[in-house]
């Protein structure tokens, strides 16, 4: 024995009305995203940068994808080993407060947060190899301030970076500072 269910006309336009009205929210609220507070909206299809906005971001579900892009200053910390001018081993800490620039469209997409990073490591690296150990805290010519003549590229402007932590790395056999490896030659 089977039950069938008939709905009258009128009643069924409800239903479907109904249906229709919730499919049509579910729609928007998968399309529509409200902006982010001191941030940018960074619509991303296929990898590359399709719009940058400041407000409310239409895209379309499963196609393009949504990411945050720091509108105003971004704290780095950034953590490097490297030989310095004279041989010398060291590990440096420093904090850098940087401004990411929004992307371009038609740009391919790479998390500005991390690429900022990359670009204040590979400048502190350089930094370190032009001086020598006793240098790197030099108010006019030390760390923090080739650092800041140097910048960081195309990757965000440095705004201010302080030295957190300096850490001279000494090796057996090490007999003065500054010729650690005058006998065995860098790494």
């Amino acid at each position: 024995m089977s039950i069938v269910f008939a709905v009258p006309p009128a009643e069924s336009a409800v239903v479907w009305w109904l249906l229709l009205s919730a499919l049509l929210v579910l729609l928007l609220g998968a399309a529509l995203r409200p902006p982010a507070r001191d941030a940018f909206s960074v619509v991303v299809r296929g990898g590359r940068v399709v719009r940058v906005t400041g407000g409310w971001v239409v895209r379309v579900p499963g196609l393009e994808e949504v990411v945050e892009w720091p509108g105003g200053q971004v704290v780095l910390g950034v953590v490097v080993r490297g030989d310095t001018a004279d041989g010398v081993e060291v590990r440096a800490a420093v904090e850098a407060v940087v401004t990411v620039p929004p992307p371009q469209p038609r740009a391919r997409y790479a998390d500005p947060v991390r690429s900022a990073e990359r670009a204040a490591e590979r400048a502190l690296t350089e930094a370190l190899r032009g001086r020598p150990v006793t240098g790197l805290l030099e108010p006019d010519d030390g760390l923090e301030a080739a650092l800041l003549r140097g910048g960081l590229g195309s990757a965000g402007q440095l705004h201010s970076v302080e030295v957190l932590e300096l850490e001279v790395l000494l090796s057996p056999g090490a007999d003065q500072l500054g010729r650690t490896r005058a006998a065995h030659g860098p790494r």
